[in-house]
Order: C-alpha cells, then sequence, then structure tokens
C-alpha cells in the first residue's frame, strides 16, 4: 500500500506543475482506487473528465468505482458516456451487462454483452 500513497505524492506533483494533464488524475484515482479510498477515486476520475471531457477511460473508472459502492445506476450512466466515445470499448459494454444484471435487467444486460 505504501507504493501507491508514494504514487499519489507523485500525481499530486504532477498536478501541481501541470493542472490541465487529464492523465494524472486519472492514474490518481486508480492508485486511489487501489488502496480502496473509493470517493476520493471517484473525484479524481471526475476531474479527469472535466479535463477532457472525451476520455473513455476516466468515465469507465468512475463506473467501476460506482459499482462497487453498490450505485448501478449511476455507473451504466458513465458506461453509457464511455461508450459514446468509444464504440468499440468492449470492457465499458461488459461493465454496464454487469451492472444491468444486478438491477435484474437481464434483458438489457444481454444486449449489453453483445
Amino acid at each position: 500500500m505504501g507504493e501507491y500513497k508514494k504514487a499519489i505524492e507523485n500525481y499530486d506533483i504532477s498536478i501541481s506543475i501541470d493542472p490541465e494533464d487529464c492523465l494524472q488524475f486519472y492514474n490518481k484515482g486508480n492508485a486511489l482506487l487501489a488502496i480502496g479510498q473509493k470517493n476520493e477515486a471517484i473525484q479524481a476520475y471526475e476531474l479527469a473528465i472535466q479535463k477532457n471531457r472525451n476520455y473513455a477511460e476516466a468515465y469507465y473508472g468512475k463506473g467501476m468505482v460506482l459499482c462497487e459502492l453498490g450505485m448501478n445506476k449511476e455507473a451504466i450512466d458513465a458506461f453509457d458516456s464511455a461508450i459514446k466515445i468509444n464504440s468499440n470499448y468492449a470492457a465499458a459494454y461488459n461493465a454496464k451487462g454487469n451492472a444491468l444484471y444486478e438491477l435484474k435487467d437481464t434483458e438489457s444486460a444481454l444486449e449489453a454483452y453483445n
């Protein structure tokens, strides 16, 4: 866990140097998620999205955390945003299907998987 905390510190330094670099916010979100700081991870993904509205991976990361928090409807919105940006984003379709399945919408889940 210490390596992730050091990585977060380094991302913060990078962000202070270039606060418009969406990749640093995205990577910080991934590191925060790895140490269980889910709400902070969502905030980091949202900042990445603010910096680049076409950052499909940040929407996907946000959606994955929302799923972990049981917020499947909100997660589906995030996955839909990722898919809108990249219609070939297989992981986003799969995650959307999983979220729909959790909501007991098996028909829509099957559509997402296909």
